[in-house]
């Protein structure tokens, strides 16, 4: 019923449809009752199956360490030609500490690095660095015209048109931070 009047009533349904987590269990339920009742037939196929599973997400998760939380099952890929573009990624922009590193180390001829960020964590990323990381970087806004690079997870609009991609990480072959030149 929450789904269906969701549904039914056109409600607005915010990042992550975080306002109808309370139904997760009973869907966690009904789902390990059928597997359940399926096992209860066929076991060792329903075992097996698990097991694959199991070791292809444990697999996935390494290959992909540390971006392991911006995992699309292989079926919703096929769908969905460009998941990178449609859906929020890197949500939280984990990535972005990594994207700091390689551009402190990449580009190290430049007295300071003035950066505008596409949003907060960023700059939270940036607090967390070294003092000695830290000192190096000026964070700009995002309009600021003196910002040398822009930096962004692509969670709400595509980079500016004023800007040369130079470095992006990629899972599976979706691009979850880049890491952008200004003033070419």
């Amino acid at each position: 019923m929450p789904i269906l009047s969701v549904i039914v009533l056109h409600s607005v349904v915010y990042d992550g449809w975080r306002h109808v987590y309370f139904i997760y269990p009973l869907f966690i339920l009904i789902a390990v009752y059928g597997i359940f009742l399926f096992a209860q037939q066929f076991r060792y196929i329903v075992h097996g199956i698990i097991l694959l599973q199991l070791f292809s997400l444990f697999y996935w998760s390494v290959k992909n360490h540390p971006f392991q939380q911006v995992y699309f099952n292989p079926v919703s890929q096929m769908m969905i030609t460009d998941i990178g573009t449609q859906f929020e990624c890197d949500y939280w922009g984990l990535s972005y500490k990594q994207g700091i590193e390689w551009l402190i180390e990449n580009h190290t001829h430049e007295e300071k690095l003035k950066i505008a960020f596409q949003n907060l964590p960023g700059e939270l990323n940036v607090r967390a660095l070294p003092i000695a990381q830290r000192n190096k970087i000026d964070i700009c806004s995002m309009h600021d015209s003196t910002a040398n690079y822009y930096i962004t997870n692509y969670r709400w609009s595509p980079p500016p048109a004023d800007v040369q991609l130079l470095h992006q990480i990629k899972v599976d072959g979706m691009a979850i931070l880049g890491i952008y030149k200004r003033g070419l």
